[in-house]
């Protein structure tokens, strides 16, 4: 019996990291998706007329929002720490990393208080059955276009990895080479 070497397939040994990987890139998509979903859905999308079709607008917004920008986000923010945790110390020393995170760190909690607050005014303005339910419905759309907006920076920064003017580890072959 003669015994075949894989020579394309994954290499053993490398564990979960892949497979983490891959949840990172599905949450990721899932959350940016749904970004860019919900902003072209209310800035190039139908208006309601009457307070009846407002108010099955709410239940639309809110179909995409869960399952595809908060589930991809929570999928991509809990893959993301468990790869962190498989090599912390090695990620901490980049600079892009550190940048990565300084980002997320501000603009998460920034986009989300902005998003809901908008999001706040709309339902409010629905409520009331005012005129100006147009307006609040396309700042909620331009709130979810600056977020889909923002969070490209990391996206980039995380495929890149720039190195930000960080000197080469002294035992690597390019620093060795520019000597």
């Amino acid at each position: 019996m003669s015994q075949v070497t894989n020579q394309y397939g994954r290499r053993s040994g490398r564990g979960i990291r892949p497979w983490l990987i891959t949840a990172k890139i599905v949450g990721l998509m899932g959350f940016v998706g749904g970004l860019a979903a919900l902003s072209a859905l209310i800035l190039l999308g139908p208006e309601g007329e009457t307070p009846e079709q407002w108010l099955m607008l709410k239940p639309i917004v809110r179909m995409v929002f869960y399952p595809c920008v908060f589930g991809g986000l929570g999928l991509t923010m809990l893959a993301g720490l468990v790869l962190w945790l498989q090599m912390p110390r090695i990620f901490l020393r980049m600079r892009w990393f550190r940048m990565k995170l300084i980002w997320l760190v501000i603009f998460i909690p920034a986009c989300h208080l902005y998003a809901r607050w908008r999001v706040f005014q709309w339902h409010d303005a629905i409520e009331e059955g005012g005129e100006d339910i147009t307006r609040h419905y396309q700042h909620v759309g331009w709130a979810f276009a600056f977020a889909f907006v923002v969070f490209l920076v990391p996206m980039i920064l995380g495929r890149i990895k720039p190195r930000l003017k960080q000197p080469y580890a002294p035992s690597s072959r390019s620093a060795s080479q520019d000597q």
